[in-house]
């Protein structure tokens, strides 16, 4: 196992075990270029939490992940503890989607409709910004050049263009922000920071 994989272990005990259900807050917003920044606020109200223990937890595991791919791939933006609110606020930014999934161990997809299909099966419902079922094979037709975000991590996305549809397993928060639901029947050790199957979003 790669050293920071053993490392980013110890970054979500502190963040699913001392702070709550971390990842049900954690934003990702994927630029034009396809850098990654996420974000992720949540409680941090007990007096054995540590910040400056979470803090040099994540710079080893951005260190020892820089060093595996012999270039600065992945950044710590902010680590900030907020004592009037007692939350902590976490900053990070990645190079691409692949660092993304590499560094936390999920899916992170972001690239046109066409493309997504050579990988992903787009199985399921899919639901309109009117919450009404659609048909994604018309969506497809329709708009080959949308693009879709696809990731298996219970996060709120924030898109770069309005969003057209969406799997059932996604919220639709605003014109340009869904969120991904682990699902109330999801019963495993995995459903903070994983869902079973695939969310997608697609915009343009």
């Amino acid at each position: 196992m790669k050293k920071y994989i053993v490392l980013l272990a110890g970054i979500l005990f502190i963040l699913l075990t001392g702070c709550g259900a971390a990842a049900d807050n954690s934003t990702v917003t994927i630029d034009k270029k396809g850098r990654v920044t996420s974000v992720i606020v949540d409680s941090f109200d007990r007096s054995y939490y540590d910040t400056e223990k979470l803090e040099s937890t994540v710079e080893k595991a951005v260190a020892a992940y820089n060093k595996e791919q012999d270039a600065e791939k992945v950044s710590m933006k902010q680590c900030r503890y907020d004592k009037k609110q007692q939350e902590i606020r976490l900053e990070m930014e990645y190079a691409s989607c692949s660092d993304y999934e590499a560094f936390n161990q999920v899916t992170l997809f972001d690239g046109t409709i066409t493309q997504a299909g050579e990988t992903y099966d787009f199985e399921g419902k899919f639901l309109d910004a009117g919450g009404n079922e659609t048909d994604i094979a018309a969506v497809r037709t329709q708009y080959p050049e949308a693009r879709v975000t696809v990731t298996n991590e219970p996060v709120d996305v924030v898109t770069r263009g309005k969003i057209l549809c969406v799997s059932e397993n996604v919220k639709i928060l605003g014109e340009k922000k869904a969120r991904v639901e682990a699902g109330e029947n999801q019963d495993n050790e995995n459903a903070q920071t994983s869902i079973a199957g695939y969310a997608y979003i697609v915009y343009q």
